[in-house]
């Protein structure tokens, strides 16, 4: 890890760290400070660390199996030999991950039995609705970036691994080009799509939904603005959350590797 390839992303981790731990834990005067960095300094970088590694080594082999005898049952299938490189392109692979999570947690952060209960279970004494969302809104999120992880850790594991898949069979007798892609890649852009234009909808959704709580249902522009502001950092702290899992699975890279080539050729997908 002291490589300097991995520079950028510890500079990173330290000022997310250095700096939340500075803001909450001294200058600002917040209630359940403690809880609050508890979260984004442990809960959350260990949310993402169990979905990317179980994602990794328990859905990577699954996925797989449904491309090459679901998805692709005409298609050619091979494995490339590729060098790990010198320079960590990595930094910020964490954030459609985060925009996913995000996404997911909006869409139940509203719902009023997930609300009761989380209040029950971590903060009962919390009465205004603002707060009650608020605190919903934080525990979902350390749980969707689990989920969220856990899909994107096991495309992370067969992208780095270099399975592809050709077309070469299916056009053999056509005009049609011959293509070649990674099987990674194919559900990568499924899940950036989704995170993409969910993380949008979401945003839209939870500042209606706030502005329309703190401006008793009137349409407030500042209020429109106050809630983006709260939900626009967001996507950047879970991404940085995110990136410890992310050094980790780089450095671990070899090893990780070999076990999706061990099920590669499992599935008749030799080099």
């Amino acid at each position: 890890m002291g490589n300097s390839k991995y520079k950028n992303g510890i500079i990173l981790i330290a000022i997310y760290y250095g700096f939340l731990g500075l803001f909450f834990g001294v200058i600002a005067d917040v209630p359940d400070r403690a809880l609050i960095l508890l979260v984004f300094l442990v809960l959350f970088p260990l949310a993402a660390f169990l979905g990317v590694f179980l994602g990794g080594y328990l859905l990577s082999p699954l996925f797989l199996f449904i491309h090459k005898n679901i998805l692709g049952r005409k298609m050619v299938y091979d494995i490339e030999d590729k060098d790990k490189g010198q320079k960590f392109g990595k930094t910020w692979r964490g954030i459609f991950p985060a925009l996913m999570a995000l996404t997911f947690t909006i869409g139940f952060v509203f719902d009023k039995s997930i609300q009761n209960t989380i209040m029950q279970i971590f903060n009962p004494s919390v009465n205004t609705e603002v707060d009650v969302i608020m605190n919903t809104f934080m525990m979902l999120l350390i749980a969707m970036i689990f989920v969220s992880t856990l899909l994107f850790g096991s495309i992370w594991f067969l992208l780095d691994s270099c399975v592809v898949y050709s077309n070469v069979e299916k056009v053999k007798d056509t005009d049609q080009p011959t293509e070649t892609k990674s099987v990674g890649g194919y559900f990568q852009t499924l899940l950036k799509g989704y995170a993409g234009i969910g993380a949008l909808i979401a945003y839209y959704t939870f500042a209606i939904a706030i502005m329309d709580i703190l401006s008793e249902g009137k349409f407030d522009i500042i209020m429109f603005i106050v809630a983006g502001l709260f939900y626009a950092p967001f996507p950047i702290l879970v991404a940085i959350a995110i990136l410890p899992s992310i050094l980790l699975a780089d450095v671990l890279r070899n090893q990780r590797i070999e076990y999706v080539k061990k099920w590669a050729k499992k599935f008749g997908i030799t080099e």
